[in-house]
């Protein structure tokens, strides 16, 4: 509202207007105490489903889940940990606690500030490794490790710092889940 000049207006997310639809009806399914939305991209780039089996965590994703398990499982929960700022969203419309993580470059900060400055809120979140790949061919792997080593030399640019380089591992897995 204060970047169109118009602070008499109330803004927010679109996602807020699901307590407009039938969707909000959605019975809750058992689930487990805690649970993890992964950002769509990261969904991508890691095994997370068993990265949650690992930290006993209920696995909540919008790849492999239509949208009503989706608001179900997080309507189970007793509290959402969540890359993906609708997964957030979408657990304070039902009042879940919750607390965002980051896990790379493709989290826009700027859209969760945004959006938690319209609930009163200070965007920190938890940070957790985000070197884990799956399925990276070794050439990329190679490139990743060599831009990561120029930028860290202060010789490239600042993001390729934040390159992905570990292969998808059990040990990573492991690594994550602790985190």
């Amino acid at each position: 509202a204060r970047q169109w000049n118009c602070e008499d207006k109330a803004l927010t997310d679109g996602a807020y207007l699901l307590m407009l639809t039938e969707l909000k009806d959605i019975a809750p399914t058992f689930s487990k105490k805690i649970g993890y939305v992964p950002h769509h991209v990261s969904d991508q780039f890691g095994d997370f489903k068993k990265i949650c089996e690992l930290a006993d965590v209920e696995y909540i994703s919008t790849k492999y889940h239509s949208v009503p398990e989706v608001i179900s499982k997080i309507k189970s929960c007793d509290y959402i940990i969540s890359s993906s700022l609708h997964g957030a969203i979408v657990a304070d419309l039902f009042r879940k606690p919750w607390t965002p993580l980051t896990s790379g470059p493709h989290i826009y900060e700027y859209k969760w500030n945004d959006w938690c400055e319209s609930i009163n809120l200070k965007y920190k979140p938890h940070q957790i490794d985000l070197y884990i790949t799956q399925n990276m061919r070794a050439m990329v792997r190679f490139e990743n490790i060599f831009k990561r080593f120029v930028s860290i030399g202060g010789l490239g640019k600042a993001r390729w710092a934040h390159k992905r380089v570990l292969y998808d591992s059990k040990d990573s897995k492991y690594i994550i889940a602790n985190q």
